[in-house]
């Protein structure tokens, strides 16, 4: 085997695939109280248990927690959260950036953002992994961050699946 090649379970390194799930709602509970914030927040995670939302992405702040759920239930989420300072905004999506050994990688993670940002769309929420970077995005945008992260970072549009 040459020193260049790969075999069948290695990933090249860098950014390897950006995959859109659309559909979304970003939420956000704000204004919990400082004093019981972790009680606080336990309690409205268990109000939407109880109602069988199923939350992505969850988040902590400073005064609540941000989340994602498929956008058919916002409005479920939204309610079962009575009581609480909730914001919720349709029309989302997610981004994946699948990227071997991410952290290894100097300077991967502004690279991506800037990408996504030269596209036009407005990231509203970062998370990371050891392989992939998870962006929140508006909708309508999503299709050309991804078709610019994929441009910038020489793949083929295969890597969608």
């Amino acid at each position: 085997m040459s020193t260049g090649s790969h075999t069948s379970f290695e990933r090249r390194r860098g950014v390897n695939a950006v995959r859109v799930r659309d559909g979304l709602a970003h939420l956000q509970v704000v204004g919990l109280p400082r004093e019981s914030l972790m009680p606080s927040r336990l309690a409205a995670l268990d109000r939407l248990k109880q109602a069988g939302i199923k939350i992505d992405f969850l988040k902590l702040t400073s005064d609540g927690f941000t989340f994602v759920v498929d956008e058919k239930m916002a409005s479920d989420a939204a309610a079962a959260l009575v009581g609480t300072e909730v914001m919720a905004t349709t029309g989302r999506a997610m981004l994946s950036v699948h990227c071997a050994n991410i952290r290894d990688e100097a300077g991967i993670v502004g690279k991506i953002a800037e990408s996504v940002m030269a596209s036009g769309a407005r990231i509203e929420q970062v998370g990371d992994s050891h392989d992939c970077i998870l962006l929140v995005v508006e909708s309508d945008r999503a299709n050309d961050a991804a078709a610019r992260l994929r441009a910038d970072f020489g793949l083929d549009g295969d890597d969608a699946h």
